[in-house]
């Protein structure tokens, strides 16, 4: 997203100011928080007009570096003795893996930070296992998915 609204003109027009916000908050549209939502789960508001524009796969990725100290984990259950990074107060991941039949305190992350960008440069530089969209890893050298760990039932997908 920062990539391709980096790429957009935009034109002062009379009345509209654009104010982008990159968080992963949950912000209430009913009440006027924000007028447009891009967000990577559909809306709890039910009277909210939402369209799914794609999906995103979340995969278990870790740079080259952390998996060669670490070695590679073949199945999801090889993913609890590596060293995870998790979100904070996101419960995100944690449910993915209850979803796959693995149970996951957030404790249980040596690292963790609701900041994409922090957590996304903690997995690029060889601080762990993250989970992040697919479409991240071309961008941070060195990273790549976990083998055994790209389908879309990978934890946290």
């Amino acid at each position: 997203m920062a990539r391709s609204a980096g790429t957009v003109s935009f034109q002062r027009q009379p009345g509209i100011d654009v104010e982008l916000v990159a968080s992963n908050q949950l912000t209430n549209l009913l009440r006027r928080e924000a007028d447009i939502a891009v967000r990577m789960v559909r809306p709890l508001q039910g009277s909210l007009v939402a369209r799914k524009l794609a999906d995103i796969p979340i995969v278990a990725a870790a740079h080259e570096s952390y998996l060669a100290r670490a070695s590679t984990p073949r199945r999801h259950e090889d993913l609890l003795g590596h060293r995870l990074i998790g979100h904070d107060r996101d419960e995100t991941i944690v449910r993915g893996f209850a979803g796959i039949g693995l149970v996951l305190a957030r404790e249980r992350f040596a690292l963790r930070t609701d900041e994409q960008v922090a957590y996304g440069r903690l997995a690029a530089a060889g601080a762990g296992i993250g989970f992040v969209a697919r479409y991240n890893i071309d961008h941070w050298p060195g990273v790549g998915c976990c083998r055994n760990c790209r389908s879309r039932h990978c934890p946290a997908g």
